[in-house]
């Protein structure tokens, strides 16, 4: 019995130090572009980038190497908390409060693109 528990604590000891590196991982990769103004928002399908708003201030850029020109980011409908970043993103829009995004680069089919991770909406 006791070769079982010690077995299972070194397993779970094991699962835990992958669960910190890949978050230590994707903290490093988050991105926090400049806050801005949203200028456009588009909604497609909701696992293809469903929700995405547009920026065109400028050499603008919502993560290193995703679209430009505009310049813009995404939320999935099944990512988490989609709703409430969707309403907060709808309410900036409306109020044209600027907001800044936390975003992360996501490739797909060899071309990048930025999803949103967090959200922070001023008061202009």
């Amino acid at each position: 019995m006791k070769k079982f528990i010690y077995a299972f604590l070194i397993v779970i000891f094991c699962f835990q130090g992958t669960t910190l590196a890949e978050e230590e991982r994707d903290a490093r990769d988050y991105e926090h572009p400049t806050s801005f103004h949203i200028t456009h928002i588009f909604v497609s399908h909701e696992t293809n980038m469903h929700f995405r708003v547009m920026s065109d201030q400028g050499p603008q850029w919502h993560c290193h190497g995703g679209p430009q020109a505009p310049a813009w980011s995404y939320i999935n409908r099944a990512d988490d908390g989609a709703e409430t970043k969707i309403a907060t993103l709808m309410t900036a829009y409306s109020l044209n409060h600027p907001v800044s995004l936390t975003t992360i680069g996501v490739d797909i089919d060899g071309k990048r693109y930025c999803r949103i991770e967090e959200i922070h909406m001023f008061r202009p």
